[in-house]
């Protein structure tokens, strides 16, 4: 009220002096004329002092007024903050819920690749037990080849014996051979000496014979001669003599190339046999090689024979070992599955509880529009955008049956159009008013008729229900 007349007062003086200083010449009809209107405004003033006071308890019923709705909206705004801890505590426990349903989906993502994992090491598992068991088909082949190949070398052995014995068999009637060819070589080199004796005993006896003659009969005529000297006795024994002695000595040279020949034949036949013996040694040596590389075969064929056998039973141990380790990945997997399927109804139970849950805050937050909506009552300043507007941040409602409050420096501001009883006041009718504020949105207020203007260190307040 106070900032009200100061105003009022302010801009009567800039008023006053704005004539003053627009009068050229100063005149003193004006200033008369100026004090006679400063003098009936002053009257003015008087009775809007009057007026001023009056309004003044009508102020502190509005005042008072107020105070009850600033505690209606205070009331409301308790309400609203209720109904939001409401919301807030309905929010944590749907947070709760969806913080328990991620916890149990990615409890199920982990028992799926848990799963997932424990079926590919089936798979592995499945697979070397497949590797060990063909593995153990190629030993037991293994096995039965170097069975069969044993068995083989056996019977190469007993071949390669009975070869042996035959050519040590060869090498005797070999030997005994040589023996006969050495006493047959050694009896004709016998007869071959004799008979060389022989021949000189009648060489010398003809050559005595001759030494015997007077005579040099050194031709053949002059023996022809003495021959036919000779008595004929003499010369049929002489003749009978050389024929027997030529007989014989023929006889002995045909013996004796027929001793040559058997004597080459059998230098033949010895050098054959022993060619025959060297070869036969060679043989017996390469049998005897085969046989001892027949009998190193035989015990590397037993150690891989062990070998394969040990490497056999540690497979089946392997396998019985996979084969248990699967049983129990079985079981594992049976029980995941099973905790699978609990955990799935525990969150299909959370699940239908969270629907409700959502029914539930459904209504509530309809509950809770329907009662903002009816009830939410804001305060809040006003900003001036002009010498005859404002504008606030939120928008309220504004139509003719909703509580609506403008205050200009704590001073109501009626809307304009409103039936106030001016009868009372400056003792004239009930008329609708033309001054006050009107809006068409809620938020940018135009102020008409007030009397002063709007200026940014104005008090603005707005109190009505937010729009």
């Amino acid at each position: 009220m106070a900032r009200l007349k100061v105003k009022q007062i302010s801009d009567f003086t800039t008023a006053v002096q704005n004539l003053i200083d627009n009068d050229v010449d100063q005149g003193a009809v004006s200033i008369a004329n100026n004090a006679s209107s400063i003098a009936t405004n002053a009257t003015n003033i008087g009775n809007n002092t009057t007026s001023i006071a009056t309004n003044a308890g009508d102020i502190t019923a509005l005042e008072s007024t107020q105070v009850v709705q600033d505690a209606s909206i205070d009331a409301l705004e308790a309400l609203a903050t209720t109904g939001t801890n409401m919301d807030a505590a309905q929010n944590l426990s749907i947070d709760a819920l969806e913080v328990l349903a991620t916890a149990a989906a990615s409890l199920n993502v982990v028992q799926d690749a848990s799963i997932d994992a424990l079926q590919v090491t089936d798979g592995t598992h499945n697979q070397q037990i497949a590797y060990l068991q063909s593995e153990q088909v190629v030993q037991d082949a293994s096995i039965d080849a170097l069975e069969v190949l044993a068995i083989a070398a056996a019977s190469i052995n007993t071949v390669q014996d009975s070869d042996i014995d035959d050519l040590e068999a060869l090498a005797t009637v070999g030997t005994n051979m040589d023996a006969a060819q050495n006493l047959s070589i050694d009896a004709l080199e016998t007869v071959t000496v004799n008979t060389a004796t022989s021949v000189a005993a009648n060489d010398a006896a003809i050559a005595a014979m001759l030494n015997l003659s007077t005579t040099d009969k050194d031709t053949f005529a002059e023996l022809v001669t003495f021959v036919e000297g000779i008595d004929t006795v003499n010369d049929n024994a002489i003749a009978a003599y050389i024929l027997s002695n030529n007989a014989s000595v023929n006889a002995l040279e045909a013996a004796d190339v027929v001793s040559d020949a058997s004597i080459d034949s059998l230098e033949v036949l010895a050098t054959a046999a022993a060619s025959i013996n060297v070869v036969q040694d060679a043989s017996i040596d390469a049998l005897e090689a085969l046989a001892t590389a027949a009998a190193s075969l035989n015990v590397v064929q037993d150690a891989s024979i062990d070998a394969l056998q040990v490497a056999d039973g540690a497979h089946n141990q392997q396998i019985a070992a996979l084969q248990s380790g699967q049983v129990v990945q079985d079981a594992s997997i049976d029980a995941l599955e099973a905790a699978d399927v609990v955990i799935d109804a525990s969150i299909d139970a959370l699940q239908a509880a969270d629907v409700v849950i959502d029914a539930s805050i459904d209504s509530l937050e309809t509950l809770a529009a329907a009662n903002a909506g009816a009830n939410t009552y804001i305060k809040q300043g006003g900003e001036p955008t002009s010498t005859t507007s404002f504008r606030v941040v939120t928008a309220v409602r504004f139509s003719s049956s909703d509580d609506l409050l403008v205050f200009v420096n704590g001073l109501e501001v009626h809307p304009v159009g409103i039936t106030v009883l001016t009868g009372e006041e400056f003792g004239a009718a009930p008329v609708g008013t033309a001054e006050g504020y009107s809006t068409a949105n809620g938020q940018t207020f135009t102020m008409a008729q007030l009397g002063y203007d709007l200026e940014a260190n104005d008090h603005i307040h707005v109190v009505g229900v937010r729009a």
